[in-house]
C-alpha cells in the first residue's frame, strides 16, 4: 500500500548515513517532516466527528520511509514493541526518525508532534526476497517470504 500523497506528504530532513569497518554496524538513519492530508478518506471513517490517524497508518507510513532509505522495499517480520503514547490527529505535522541496523535487521522509530513524543517502534524487517526471519532477526533455514 502506498500512503505518501493519499494519506500524507513527506520532506526528508536529514541524510541517512553507513558505517562500516571495525565492529561498526551498517545502519542508515533518517529524520522526515509529514503533513497529514486532511481530507483523505481515512480520517472520514477513524472516527466520525473525531478524527484520529490509525495506528496501522502509523506503521505503514514507517514502513514506507523505510523502504525508501533503503532503496528497496522492506516489510516487516516482527514487532518488538509498538507504543502509542498520544493521539495523531490531521492538522498536525509530524516529526519522524527512522533507524535501520541492517547487520542485525532492526528497526527503531520515533513520531513526534510539536517535540512531543506520540509513537515508539521497535521492529525486525527483511526485504520480500529474502530469506523467512524469526522474532530475533535470524533467517529461518530453508524458507523465504514465499514459503520455497
Amino acid at each position: 500500500m502506498v500512503l505518501n500523497g493519499f494519506l500524507y506528504s513527506v520532506r526528508a530532513e536529514g541524510d541517512g548515513a553507513n558505517a562500516e569497518g571495525d565492529g561498526a554496524k551498517a545502519w542508515s538513519g533518517g529524520k522526515f517532516r509529514l503533513s497529514l492530508l486532511e481530507d483523505c478518506p481515512v480520517f472520514k471513517g477513524h472516527f466520525p466527528g473525531f478524527p484520529v490517524l490509525p495506528g496501522a497508518s502509523i506503521i505503514e507510513i514507517v514502513r514506507e520511509l523505510a523502504s525508501g532509505m533503503a532503496g528497496r522495499e522492506i516489510c516487516f517480520s516482527a514487532m518488538r514493541s509498538v507504543k502509542f503514547m498520544k493521539m495523531i490527529s490531521p492538522e498536525d505535522s509530524l516529526f519522524v526518525t527512522v533507524d535501520m541496523d541492517t547487520e542485525n535487521s532492526s528497526l527503531h522509530s520515533s513520531v513526534s508532534v510539536n517535540g512531543e513524543e506520540c509513537v515508539k517502534i521497535n521492529a525486525v524487517f527483511n526485504y520480500p526476497d529474502m530469506p523467512e526471519q524469526d522474532g530475533n532477526g535470524k533467517n529461518i533455514k530453508g524458507k523465504n517470504r514465499t514459503g520455497i
